[in-house]
């Protein structure tokens, strides 16, 4: 808010280092940092009818949608983004928004297509194995978490680990029951 108040002492011909526009989307950023997901979606929307939506704001909105619990509008803007542009963040927020909608087989999918483009990020991974014990496929869940554990280890992040060792343990319980 401070920085917008900064525009106001410029004349028309002085150009501040970073537009009004890039300022409010940096805003809508830290706001979505800070888990602050009604306060962004607030100013998503007031960016988008200040500006117009774009790519960024279209990925951001559905993220935010899909944060708040409004699923089938966030996959709008989900799909919106992804048709400019296939984004692991895009994929991984409608494979959420579609697990959240029990469309299961759809969420894996995304989550796959997210998993395609950087194998290294893990939220879809976390998403498939609670996914995959919701729906009773406990092999597949166990293959998951176990997944998730041995690339925290890789990364030297034994104490994060476990709690993902722990969960691929539970599965295989239930599997040999």
């Amino acid at each position: 808010d401070m920085a917008l108040d900064k525009y106001k002492p410029y004349s028309k011909i002085e150009e501040p280092r970073l537009s009004k526009k890039e300022l409010i989307m940096a805003r809508i950023e830290l706001l979505i940092k800070a888990k602050r997901y009604d306060d962004a979606l607030r100013n998503l929307n007031n960016y988008e009818n200040q500006y117009g939506s774009t790519q960024k704001s279209d990925l951001y909105k559905g993220q935010m949608l899909q944060k708040t619990g409004k699923n089938e509008e966030a996959l709008e803007y989900l799909d919106k983004s992804l048709k400019e542009e296939a984004t692991v963040n895009a994929f991984n927020a409608k494979g959420d928004a579609l697990y959240e909608l029990k469309r299961y087989d759809e969420a894996f999918s995304y989550w796959e297509k997210h998993l395609e483009l950087d194998s290294t990020w893990l939220d879809s991974y976390f998403s498939m194995g609670f996914c995959y014990e919701e729906i009773g496929e406990y092999q597949k869940a166990y293959e998951t978490w176990k997944t998730v554990s041995e690339i925290l280890t890789q990364r030297g992040l034994v104490i994060e680990a476990g709690w993902p060792k722990e969960m691929a343990e539970k599965c295989l319980r239930k599997l040999e029951k």
